[in-house]
């Protein structure tokens, strides 16, 4: 027993090597940061010098052997720690002893005691140590569940698994007046759906044939790590995967064998079909990597057609995440420029059928519009599932958009504008006149701002520098009647742009014109716009190409105007007056 003097001499020795403690006995670097134990409240730590709340590093003794010091107790302790895993530490204790002279001690641990586990649940988690679909039947507490059918699909992340577990009945027997009465009541002790994160994995050291992983099982309901945190057993023979799940967050107690846990489990895997069911076209493969209107996502197609997948993307860093991946299922529909298909997309760990066109606009540019998602493939292309009015529409550019000729053109007058509120053409940011690709440049839109009494706009002032400049990038039209553009499927409520009320023709074309400001290049913007005769109506948006608004109606940024003269009478006009001025040149008399 030591006396209080003794224990104040070694706390004294203790404080006295403090300063040596740092650099003598050391933990691990890779070791160290924030873990979970089964039973603590708090965090596990492990630093430079502490071992959580175990002890702090008095000295090393051998390559996984440490005499801790545990404060809070004044006495030393073994332990012995294994690196399972980046994520996970196991580790056994020997006895907290109360020595005069630490150095004597001995470290001698019980191995026949169970380990200790730690895991780093903050850590990039683990590709979990099966691969593919299955089904598979449960036994839970004792209780066996075979029907119906319960299934493990893997998530779009490789370290994440989807559990929809078949619930099964079981009977409780009740007694009413001397008569026995049985009632089938539904029995799962969880969710019908937990979500498998993997976060380590190691092979078993006594036996070798099976694999330990520790991983978290989330649903709906449960709040704390230690609901959340779950160890496994798992072992692959040639017929199944044999898995057993412990009842809380320990790796030992309960959990003995791949066939002896608290939940045990036999997966079967599912079969797949070898060959793909069908190929996204190939002119949209052929575009390589794409991107949406502000760089926010990326878009690939695999290699052979079958896969087309969705990322997070950042363009200051050029990082993607993927976030969903589609496959391609069946054509419905295709034709040069478009096709209609029946797809699978996979987000997260949740798979749905869509129905989805893709449009090729130009060489550069794509357009896919999506319906709703459904759990029934016939049902994706239905009129419930893809209707004009509610699908969504994301405008695609393939990397390294460069300029193109612009694909209309033309002086216009403008008759009226709403800039955000700012209605009057002479302020500041309003403009009176576009000129789209008349002169030397054919690849450029220009705004120029003539507030003088003339109203038209001269050859002079044609070519002074504009008010603001983009340069074309693509795009595209379509033409239709105004009794379909105006129909209930594309409005809820009908409004014809006023300058139209008084023209007499049936057509009405819709175009989309995908530009970029000439200073950078890298912010897009979409002018939709809508042609009757001579007179446009314009919305522009710096997010995408719209569909179902009106141009020069909806939306923040918009204006009218009216066509006063095409590129080619403007060419014509100016060579006219060339000649002109050459024939004048040339009558002047000579002096002799």
């Amino acid at each position: 027993m030591l006396t209080r003097c003794t224990l104040l001499l070694l706390a004294a020795h203790l404080s006295a090597q403090d300063a040596d403690l740092s650099e003598d006995c050391q933990l691990q670097e890779e070791w160290r940061g924030e873990y979970f134990k089964s039973g603590d409240r708090g965090t596990f730590l492990v630093t430079r010098q502490s071992f959580g709340v175990e002890g702090s590093c008095y000295r090393k003794q051998s390559s996984n052997v440490y005499i801790l010091f545990n404060r809070d107790q004044r006495c030393f302790r073994c332990v012995q720690i294994w690196e399972r895993h980046k994520n996970a530490l196991e580790y056994q204790l020997g006895p907290c002893d109360k020595f005069e002279n630490p150095d004597e001690l001995s470290c001698d641990i019980d191995t026949t005691s169970n380990n200790s586990t730690i895991v780093r649940l903050n850590g990039e988690s683990t590709p979990c140590p099966f691969k593919g679909k299955f089904s598979f039947t449960y036994k839970e507490d004792g209780k066996e569940c075979n029907t119906p059918k319960s299934f493990l699909s893997q998530c779009i992340d490789q370290s994440q698994y989807l559990f929809r577990f078949g619930v099964c009945s079981k009977s409780i027997q009740t007694e009413d007046s001397g008569n026995s009465f049985y009632q089938a009541v539904m029995s799962l002790g969880g969710d019908p759906e937990e979500k498998l994160t993997c976060k380590a994995t190691w092979t078993r050291e006594d036996d070798p044939s099976e694999v330990y992983m520790i991983g978290t099982m989330d649903y709906r309901y449960k709040r704390t790590d230690e609901e959340r945190v779950r160890c496994f057993l798992i072992k692959e023979t040639k017929r199944w995967v044999q898995v057993a799940q412990s009842e809380n967050s320990s790796c030992y107690g309960d959990l003995h064998s791949s066939s002896a846990g608290y939940r045990t489990m036999k997966l079967v895997k599912e079969e797949t079909e070898d060959s793909p069911r069908c190929l996204f076209p190939d002119w949209a493969v052929e575009m390589g990597t794409l991107y949406s209107f502000g760089f926010s996502s990326q878009y690939s197609f695999s290699e052979d057609g079958t896969i087309l997948s969705a990322s997070n993307y950042s363009s200051s860093t050029s990082r993607s995440h993927e976030l969903s991946r589609t496959e391609c299922i069946s054509i419905n529909s295709t034709d040069e420029y478009s096709s209609k298909l029946i797809v699978r997309t996979d987000a997260g760990c949740q798979q749905m059928y869509k129905c989805l066109r893709i449009f090729k606009r130009t060489d550069d540019i794509l357009e896919i519009q999506e319906g709703s998602p459904t759990i029934f493939e016939e049902a994706a292309c239905t009129a419930v599932n893809f209707n004009d009015r509610f699908t969504t529409f994301t405008t695609l550019f393939r990397d390294g958009l460069q300029q193109v000729d612009c694909p209309i053109n033309g002086l216009h007058n403008v008759t009226g504008l709403d800039l955000a509120g700012k209605t009057e053409p002479c302020e500041n940011q309003g403009f009176t006149h576009v000129n789209i690709r008349c002169g030397d440049e054919e690849h450029f839109i220009q705004f120029h701002q003539q507030c003088l009494p003339d109203d038209e706009l001269s050859e002079d002032e044609l070519e002074a520098v504009p008010k603001s400049n983009y340069i074309c990038l693509g795009g595209w039209e379509k033409t239709m009647s105004l009794e379909e553009y105006y129909s209930p499927r594309r409005y809820s409520e009908m409004r014809y742009n006023p300058g139209w009320t008084d023209m007499d023709s049936t057509n009405i074309t819709v175009g989309y014109l995908v530009a970029a400001q000439a200073l950078t290049m890298h912010q897009r913007i979409c002018f939709i716009y809508t042609r009757i005769n001579e007179t446009y109506a314009w919305t522009v948006d710096k997010t995408s190409c719209l569909r179902n608004i009106r141009p020069g109606i909806d939306g923040r940024m918009k204006f009218n105007t009216t066509l006063i003269e095409t590129c080619a009478a403007f060419t014509l006009r100016q060579s006219m007056q060339t000649i002109a001025l050459l024939l004048a040149l040339y009558s002047i008399p000579r002096l002799v």
